[in-house]
């Protein structure tokens, strides 16, 4: 089987998959977007690269390298990635994992995370975003401090701040452009949060619990947080595979967090890194997955 793993080709994790791939005599191909060009000539579209995609068995998608500066200037690579992934499904007729990436118009946000979770009444923090500045001015008065700032499309605890009082609101509202690119949710007291790790919307591979990092309230590894295997209970597990499926993320990385004697959905990740996963509780994911990506392509015959 000839498997292309798009997106962070250099990462640990897609190292690993490689080495999981060959395991199992696979063909593995990582690469990314930068090594696509788009072409159309006498009415027909085609992809440019030095690989023959109509080769391959199934792509899995790792990251969709969303944003890059030019003089200051913002471009979104995600477009392109998705274009790719269209004319892989569509035209190619391959199967993809995330297959939700080639179903429908894709939104990479966190608040339509959000609306989806909220289709199954799945317990989440108290959320709002704003299109703008004015509109946020409005409701200081009416926010429950602390709260949490957060970029809609953020990653690793990035674009992530603790809001103590209405005057640190106001202040940091002052250092921000008109057209606010954030959203505020209720800050839920808690000791850390908990990573599960779902494939196919049923199989869970595991769960880790991640604690505060010092004097923070985040608990990204990326940023310093220790963590420990977590013992799934039945009521986590539930969340999870529910949250998994109604969001239509086929490998994901459910972040939760235990508040006040109840669990609340915090994020569903599309392409969860595993590195530190596999650290704290010894389990390597990379098997699940490509026991997944097998049954997949077979299914598929």
């Amino acid at each position: 089987m000839k498997i292309g793993i798009f997106g962070s080709p250099q990462t640990p994790e897609s190292h690993w998959l490689d080495e999981e791939g060959q395991k199992r005599k696979h063909d593995v191909v990582r690469f990314s977007i930068d090594e696509i060009a788009f072409k159309v000539k006498n009415d027909e579209f085609k992809i440019i690269s030095q690989y023959d995609f109509s080769t391959f068995d199934i792509f899995l998608v790792r990251g969709m390298c969303r944003t890059y500066f030019v003089n200051k200037i913002p471009f979104d690579k995600s477009t392109e990635s998705l274009l790719f992934l269209r004319y892989v499904s569509d035209i190619l007729n391959k199967p993809i994992v995330d297959e939700r990436l080639t179903k429908s118009t894709m939104i990479l946000s966190k608040m339509a995370t959000a609306l989806n979770l909220s289709r199954e009444k799945l317990p989440q923090p108290n959320t709002l975003q704003f299109t703008g500045k004015a509109q946020v001015l409005k409701e200081v008065d009416d926010f429950p401090y602390p709260v949490i700032i957060k970029n809609p499309a953020g990653r690793k605890g990035e674009n992530m701040y603790k809001i103590d009082t209405k005057e640190d609101l106001i202040k940091f509202l002052e250092e921000m452009p008109e057209q606010l690119p954030f959203l505020f949710q209720e800050y839920l007291p808690t000791d850390g949060d908990i990573r599960v790790l779902v494939i196919g919307y049923d199989t869970i591979i595991g769960a880790m619990k991640r604690h505060l990092v010092p004097g923070d309230f985040r608990a990204n590894i990326s940023r310093g947080a220790d963590a420990e295997e977590f013992k799934l209970t039945d009521e986590v597990i539930d969340i999870a595979k529910k949250a998994a499926m109604v969001t239509r993320t086929e490998f994901a990385g459910v972040d939760l967090i235990e508040s006040k004697g109840k669990y609340y959905v915090i994020e569903v990740n599309r392409t969860p890194q595993f590195k530190g996963f596999h650290k704290y509780t010894g389990v390597d994911p990379s098997p699940f997955i490509f026991d997944y990506l097998e049954k997949k392509v077979e299914n598929q015959k």
